[in-house]
């Protein structure tokens, strides 16, 4: 589920480990997502306490979360595009640093901390910009965010939000990471199922709970509309 050992390659036959611990240090969170695209590459580690980009996935370069238009903000996931790193992840005050700093068991009700889903592009790795997602929305249920590169077609960035009732999603789409438009994506597409190689992507799963069950392959085209993929056999 972490990463625990590294290799890179430039032609996929031919491969080199990297030496995790000296490109990452030692890191109080393991690493769980690591994701690339034509720029190069995102590391991002658990409960958002660290991100490295790269730009050939041996050497990395650990960002200062604290600082400039990352500050407030809970990274969850990043990938690269042609020109550029996209971060995706939540803004805003998620502890306790805008009330007294403590709470106590007879005093009262502190009240609910509102975030919303956030994305952040950066042609370096350096400088980051923090693009506007159209009809973004603040709430007080936990959010969990996530993108995957789609080739030429683009960027996904999707927020589920869990709170008392059934999850909602929102989702949004780029074709560069700085200018994002609002999209209709199902609830039933997780982010393993989105494959993509560099031209192309797919979104493959099972057509029902079982293993068994036929598997349901849809594309997301250029103008970010889902297109079922026939099959035979």
């Amino acid at each position: 589920e972490y990463l625990d050992s590294l290799w890179t390659s430039t032609d996929g036959i031919s491969w080199t480990p990297v030496n995790v611990s000296a490109a990452f240090g030692e890191q109080p969170m393991p690493i769980a997502h690591i994701s690339g695209g034509a720029a190069g590459y995102v590391a991002v580690a658990y409960r958002s306490a660290a991100v490295w980009t790269s730009k050939n996935g041996r050497v990395w370069q650990r960002l200062a979360l604290d600082t400039g238009s990352l500050k407030n903000s809970a990274i969850n996931d990043g990938t690269a595009v042609s020109g550029g790193f996209v971060l995706a992840g939540t803004e805003g005050t998620g502890d306790c640093s805008g009330s007294s700093g403590s709470v106590a068991s007879d005093g009262p009700t502190p009240a609910p901390v509102f975030t919303k889903a956030g994305v952040w592009w950066s042609a370096d790795g350096s400088s980051w910009t923090h693009p506007a997602l159209p009809g973004v929305v603040a709430n007080s249920g936990y959010q969990d965010t996530w993108v995957s590169n789609l080739g030429d077609q683009g960027v996904l960035l999707v927020e589920d939000t869990y709170s008392s009732g059934p999850p909602s999603r929102s989702a949004w789409a780029s074709k560069d990471g700085r200018t994002w438009a609002s999209i209709k994506l199902p609830a039933d597409i997780n982010q393993p199922a989105v494959i993509a190689e560099g031209q192309h992507n797919l979104i493959v799963d099972n057509l029902g709970s079982m293993v068994s069950a036929p598997l349901n392959i849809r594309t997301i085209g250029s103008d970010f509309r889902l297109i079922p993929v026939s099959q035979t056999g």
